[in-house]
């Protein structure tokens, strides 16, 4: 069995800490604070909106490339696609809905053919995440095993992100995924070369210029640059030239929070203390790598379960609660520690493991 590499799951651990908290911000600091749309205008909120799906994207492209290099076959790709995201997909799906309906009947409410079709649309729009690792990686797929990854191809589907329509449901949120998905992919492919041309360049300059980017981008963040706000698409666009201003700023300041995070979190976790402090830190270090590299390798479950408790409890639990930034750590811990127990709990019963989480 091929041994984890425990910093990606420190990374995913990362980022799935901060949707989080990020979805505990949102929803879970009282009706008047959603109401109102608060969060958008909260400088944490849109810092964590900044990078934290982009991180998510090139970790997967990253990981992919792997996966990608196992089939040659077309036929055992899409086994693989199956098994490994429309089945979970699926299974979340069939689980939300079965509360939902029982919610219903007991409620006295009739359960219809609108809501099996509802049922039935929601495993081509909820997820949306998964669904839109799912579009990347057959769009990669194709292209490595028929044209060779060439890159003006995988270009030319990005200037193609912005003159096809967003109406399609979360067409936007897809083609905003796609850039970082294929850079994470590409990464991972040229990983030897790419390793070769910043050998030179410590780790620590790196780091520095993603940080004093990202600040910089981060100064000019407002509403607009949400892709909820704004959406993606030229099309039927007044001013043409800053949609495309927008949807180019928000690509850039992914790529540079993601890259200020992964490098800030590789420096950490390669760092060697002086002896003073050294048994202390390892210590500590090592229940914090613990921890995330534990809610990283339980990163689909903890993603779809936490999201499903905010609106399930969250949402109703803290209606009466004015914003405190206590309040919602608290919450978070909650939902992860909750979520996390559910995941392995889920992942050591075979059926469970299969149509939930992806595994064999």
């Amino acid at each position: 069995m091929k041994q984890r590499n425990r910093y990606l799951d420190i990374l995913r651990g990362a980022a799935v800490i901060l949707m989080v908290f990020g979805h505990c911000l949102q929803y879970g600091n009282g009706t008047e604070f959603i109401e109102s749309s608060g969060f958008f205008y909260n400088r944490l909120f849109q810092l964590i909106y900044s990078f934290h799906m982009p991180l998510f994207m090139l970790l997967s492209g990253y990981l992919f490339f792997y996966t990608a290099g196992k089939y040659r076959k077309t036929i055992e790709f899409i086994k693989n696609r199956w098994q490994r995201i429309c089945l979970p997909i699926i299974g979340w799906q069939t689980f939300h809905y079965a509360v939902k309906g029982i919610g219903m009947l007991v409620n006295g409410e009739s359960v219809d053919l609108d809501f099996l079709w509802r049922y039935v649309r929601s495993w081509f729009t909820d997820i949306w995440f998964l669904l839109a690792i799912l579009y990347c990686s057959v769009i990669i797929f194709f292209i490595r095993k028929y044209l060779k990854d060439n890159i003006f191809v995988y270009l030319t589907g990005f200037v193609l992100t912005f003159i096809t329509p967003d109406s399609v449901a979360n067409m936007h949120l897809y083609k905003y995924m796609y850039p970082f998905f294929i850079c994470g992919y590409l990464l991972s492919r040229y990983l030897k070369e790419s390793r070769k041309i910043i050998s030179g360049v410590r780790l620590k300059y790196l780091f520095a210029g993603a940080v004093v980017c990202f600040i910089a981008l981060f100064c000019f963040w407002d509403i607009d640059a949400y892709i909820y706000t704004t959406g993606y698409t030229l099309l039927g666009r007044e001013r043409l030239s800053r949609q495309f201003l927008i949807d180019m700023y928000r690509t850039a300041i992914g790529f540079a929070g993601s890259a200020a995070v992964t490098i800030g979190i590789k420096m950490v976790y390669d760092w060697k203390p002086g002896q003073y402090i050294a048994d202390a830190w390892k210590g500590v270090s090592g229940l914090l790598w613990k921890i995330m590299s534990g809610v990283g390798c339980q990163s689909l479950c903890v993603y779809i379960l936490s999201s499903e408790m905010v609106h399930w409890f969250l949402e109703d639990f803290s209606d009466w609660y004015h914003f405190s930034y206590l309040g919602t750590l608290i919450e978070a811990g909650i939902l992860i520690g909750i979520s996390y127990a559910v995941a392995v709990l889920i992942s050591r019963i075979a059926v469970f493991n299969k149509i939930l989480l992806g595994g064999k």
